[in-house]
């Protein structure tokens, strides 16, 4: 997932996001991981899409003015040689643009051991799954359950941490149609009447996706010599990017909102996406965890208060 929210303004979603990662103090080890391996220190492994590869993790504020790195919030801008170079902050993963940032949950957690972010831009669930399973290769890399066994076969494991089910769900689609929707010049209305039915219709394809993926993950550990229970396996949802409608900094629901503000949004919308659109989603996903055997990190109101769109400018 890479709406075009994520790209300012990740500091909040970052930290509560990594709160995932220090859930995992504490875990029993497989007995593969820690055979002649005594004092390595359990890794921790990230799985999914862009919300936890760290793609936001480039932006360290929002700014309107793209001179000296848009106001040096782009931390891809070297501010010595004036130069912008995203490599920076992604590595070598900005070569096929699966963008795992430095500062992606998995690297900013404070839990102790290697840390390893096989997450990549855009992935939906199948990105994930098995070869035999329908897992081919996305942006030029194996499918991340198969980088998974060959990533810690021999070390110890505490825990894989997943987030998946937003780019099946069509979210970033959801998101941009609400933006388009207010600057349309002539006749634009609110999309929440028309897309909310569509989204609830396809939030049960989301959940079996979600479940097929953790049972992937699930078996590569094990091909990997960690049985089930010799790790935490869990599955994450989604912070809100939007406040609700009665927090929107520019009232009115004027062009200046966008034009000032940077915030292409109805009230209705808003509220809808903050109130009814991403707990639906968080419901989902519970449900796949459970329906999997896995730990579930509820993610859609901790950054209440605190979303990307303070940065953005529709949040007061």
């Amino acid at each position: 997932m890479n709406p075009f929210w994520q790209r300012r303004g990740p500091a909040a979603l970052t930290a509560v996001a990594a709160t995932a990662l220090c859930l995992a103090g504490t875990t029993p080890t497989s007995a593969a991981g820690t055979q002649g391996k005594a004092a390595e220190t359990p890794w921790v492994v990230s799985l999914g899409d862009s919300f936890i590869s760290g793609e936001a993790g480039r932006w360290a504020g929002n700014s309107n003015v793209s001179a000296d790195g848009y106001a040096r919030t782009d931390r891809a801008f070297d501010p010595a040689t004036e130069v912008t170079d995203p490599h920076r902050v992604y590595g070598t993963s900005y070569d096929d643009r699966c963008n795992r940032s430095d500062s992606a949950e998995v690297n900013s957690s404070p839990v102790g051991g290697r840390r390893v972010n096989l997450a990549c831009s855009g992935a939906t669930s199948t990105a994930i799954l098995l070869p035999e399973h329908g897992g081919g290769p996305f942006k030029g890399e194996p499918s991340q359950a198969r980088q998974l066994t060959d990533a810690v076969t021999g070390h110890p494991v505490r825990a894989v941490v997943v987030s998946v089910g937003g780019n099946d769900l069509g979210f970033e689609g959801v998101i941009t149609t609400c933006a388009k929707n207010f600057v349309t010049p002539i006749g634009a209305t609110p999309c929440a009447p028309a897309l909310a039915s569509q989204v609830r219709d396809r939030l049960p394809a989301m959940r079996t996706a979600a479940v097929k993926a953790l049972g992937d993950v699930t078996t590569a550990m094990k091909r990997a010599g960690h049985p089930k229970g010799s790790y935490r396996l869990i599955l994450q949802s989604y912070p809100s990017p939007l406040p609700d409608g009665a927090r929107v900094r520019y009232p009115g629901e004027k062009y200046d909102r966008l034009s000032q503000g940077g915030c292409p949004f109805f009230d209705k919308d808003l509220t809808w996406a903050h109130d009814e659109l991403v707990p639906e989603i968080s419901t989902a996903l519970a449900a796949a965890a459970r329906t999997a055997g896995a730990e579930f990190l509820d993610l859609s109101r901790p950054t209440s208060g605190r979303q990307a769109a303070p940065a953005n400018g529709c949040a007061s």
